[in-house]
Formats: C-alpha cells, structure tokens, sequence
C-alpha cells in the first residue's frame, strides 16, 4: 500500500504516528480551506455555544472560539488521537474555561438537550455508523432556532472518490440532496444547500 493510500485508510479514526500526521496536514491544508468557506454560511454570536463532531486536528474548534469569545465551544471525537492534538492546539483555550474537548460518538452525544446554538460536521458525516441516529442526536442538542451544519469536499463522484472507497471500507459518500433529507427526516424544519466551483458543498440545517 502506498503512503497516500495509508494517509487515507486512518482517516475515519486516525491513530499512530500517521494519524498524527494526518491530523496536522488536516489543519493547514483544503481541509482548513474548506472549513473556512463552509463557516461563512453560519450566523456567528459573540456568546454561542458552538459543538464541532469529528474535531480532528481542532483547528475548527479554535476558530469557533475566536468567533464566539463570550460563548464556549466544544469539540468530539472517536479517536483518542485526534482529542490528543485537538486539546494541544487548543491548550490556551480550554484552561481559560472557553474549550472543552471530549471523546464521543456522534451517535451518542454527552450533552444536555438544548444546550447548543450551532453543531458543525466537516468531512465526518462520511464515516458515522447510524448517520439518522446521528442527525437526531444533533437535533436533540441543538436549541429551538439553533443551526447544523454539514460541510463536505465532495458527494463522492468521480474517480478520485472511487479509489478512496477502496481503501477506506467503512466510507459512504452522500450527495447535499440526501443530507438534506436525512436532516429533514431527523425534525429540521428548513435547509439551506450552497456549492462552490471546486465542488465542495456546505447543508445548513434549521431547528
């Protein structure tokens, strides 16, 4: 197996030295880039309570505090990696009570109904085992007008998306239509759907 093809089969839960790799290639590369565009689409308030499923390297979750400085924002991850390197790259934040990184599920969120006004998931929805149970967590967590969304580099088209179903068994790509279904079916009661030239898609749905 070649080294990309490594790179990529630790993706859905890095670990090792690879998966910390992975995770810092993460925070500077398309995937930040990607992040950047997707964010554009949320209505940020300085006090919001912010959660980021899947948090990687963390560098969403940093930017999220930055956008929230009275608000908190929280981060979580299956892999115990990618919680490792999320809390280092945002070791400032959490000792000043405005962070807080954990290692979760999506299908299994360990917060309080109601408790936040904006969830994000960036290139993760791909992996979740029960990705309705998911949605529905999200759903439950989020406040009456409180906003999910999802931000993906791709619906999985093409040869490129191809080759990476071969090595990463457990992946499953869906189109923006479908997560708009999958959020509709899960309670959201409108959704928004915004693309770029490079084919990137961003879902945004409302509680």
């Amino acid at each position: 197996m070649s080294l990309k093809a490594k790179f990529k089969s630790n993706a859905s839960a890095p670990k090792g030295l690879l998966g910390r790799i992975l995770l810092m290639r993460m925070n500077i590369g398309t995937h930040f880039r990607l992040a950047e565009w997707g964010l554009g689409f949320l209505n940020f308030k300085s006090d919001d309570r912010t959660l980021d499923i899947g948090c990687g390297g963390g560098a969403n979750v940093r930017k999220m505090t930055s956008l929230c400085p009275e608000g908190k924002a929280y981060g979580i991850d299956c892999s115990e990696v990618s919680v490792g390197k999320s809390r280092s790259h945002n070791r400032r934040s959490i000792r000043n009570g405005k962070c807080e990184i954990l290692l979760a599920d999506a299908g299994e969120l360990p917060f309080d109904s109601g408790y936040f006004d904006i969830v994000t998931a960036f290139e993760t929805v791909y992996f979740w085992q029960d990705i309705r149970k998911a949605f529905s967590e999200v759903f439950r967590v989020l406040k009456n007008g409180g906003s999910f969304a999802v931000i993906q580099e791709t619906e999985g088209r093409g040869g490129s998306a191809e080759k990476t179903a071969e090595i990463i068994k457990d992946i499953k790509f869906y189109t923006a239509s479908e997560i708009k279904e999958l959020m509709l079916a899960a309670g959201f009661s409108e959704t928004a759907q915004h693309s770029s030239p490079e084919g990137w898609f961003t879902v945004v749905g409302v509680k």
